[in-house]
């Protein structure tokens, strides 16, 4: 049986603004189940069977960023990555409500309050 020869890339995921290191920034290649996520420091190390592969860089709140290794390109490879914040934009919301119930009957939240209050309050015995 032949045996799968891996090779190594590894680098730092940085914020785009701030330069600043990405702790647990997520590091995937595409298609595959092969992923890590990077230190304290935004390093990373993964290691991948022989072949190309589209690596993933992506944390929440920024801009996926990818990148295109191969086993070609050495056996070591060191990337710097570097995040951009994503865009915070809104495009519309719409917001709908409704007291009305299945059966028909408004049953707004007073008139929920108001059926609570009458019912008996059963008295709490502790041993």
């Amino acid at each position: 049986m032949a045996q799968v020869r891996y090779y190594q890339v590894s680098g730092k995921v940085l914020q785009g603004d701030t330069k600043a290191p990405m702790q647990s920034a997520s590091v995937q290649a595409q298609h595959t189940t092969i992923g890590t996520a990077t230190d304290t420091e935004g390093n990373f190390t993964i290691y991948l069977p022989e072949g190309g592969y589209e690596l993933a860089f992506s944390f929440t709140g920024y801009q996926t960023e990818s990148r295109r290794v191969s086993s070609s390109d050495g056996n070591q490879q060191t990337l710097i990555v570097e995040l951009k914040p994503r865009e915070k934009e809104l495009e519309a919301v719409a917001v709908v409500a409704s007291n009305e119930v299945k059966d028909g009957k408004n049953m707004g939240p007073f008139s929920k309050m108001h059926s609570l209050a009458k019912r008996p309050i059963a008295p709490i015995v502790i041993y």
